[in-house]
């Protein structure tokens, strides 16, 4: 945390962080093989989303990116340490 910018995460947790972005167009534009990584979403009692996104999230994502496929991991949001195995199992198949 020595180098954490508050900042930041105030901007990501109002949502400003994204003002502006043309998140629909830069997906949209995507034309490679895309593998998309999605964790299992949890949404805490009080309905807060714990997570990237959600399965309506995921479904506008798959619209936008032609031939996307997703992998499930059962796991929270960082696949890469809890499941590193299967994390660059998933990367290889990329390639």
């Amino acid at each position: 945390m020595n180098n954490y910018d508050p900042l930041f995460g105030k901007n990501f947790y109002n949502d400003s962080f994204h003002c502006g972005i043309p998140h629909g167009e830069m997906l949209k534009n995507i034309k490679y093989k895309t593998i998309f990584m999605k964790a299992r979403t949890y949404i805490s009692e009080d309905g807060i989303l714990m997570a990237v996104l959600n399965e309506d999230d995921l479904a506008k994502v798959s619209g936008l990116i032609t031939g996307l496929q997703v992998v499930r991991f059962d796991c929270g949001y960082g696949i890469h340490i809890e499941k590193p195995k299967e994390f660059i199992e998933c990367l290889v198949k990329l390639v």
